[in-house]
């Protein structure tokens, strides 16, 4: 596993096939997390629970919390797809990544309050 870690994420990647490999781990954290997150609060709202987060909360009374989500899953695959093209740099594949991670978690908290 180490050698894996250093191989793709310490190192620049040198072929296409590397870089997709990213590619791959990264938007699929991304959607993921995303979509765990969701269900978990969906869960949560419907036994009875509340969202905490008052700009969630704004989003879903407008009907709008779908359609941001999907707005940042799409502006992220553009972006990431604009920088690769434009650079070739593997670095902007963080977000994506960061992004589904953090809202992983919030879906673990989210499931362990419907436990």
């Amino acid at each position: 596993m180490s050698d894996y870690f250093s191989k793709m994420v310490l190192k620049p990647p040198r072929r296409k096939s590397d870089y997709l490999q990213l590619v791959r781990i990264s938007f699929s954290l991304l959607l993921l997390g995303v979509l765990l997150d969701e269900f978990s609060t969906w869960l949560v709202i419907e036994s009875g629970g509340y969202e905490m987060n008052p700009y969630v909360v704004s989003l879903m009374q407008k009907g709008l919390w779908l359609p941001y989500d999907f707005a940042i899953i799409v502006l992220s695959v553009v972006v990431v797809h604009y920088c690769y093209r434009r650079w070739r740099r593997w670095e902007p594949l963080v977000f994506p990544a960061l992004y589904g991670a953090l809202r992983f978690l919030a879906a673990c908290h989210n499931f362990l309050i419907f436990i």
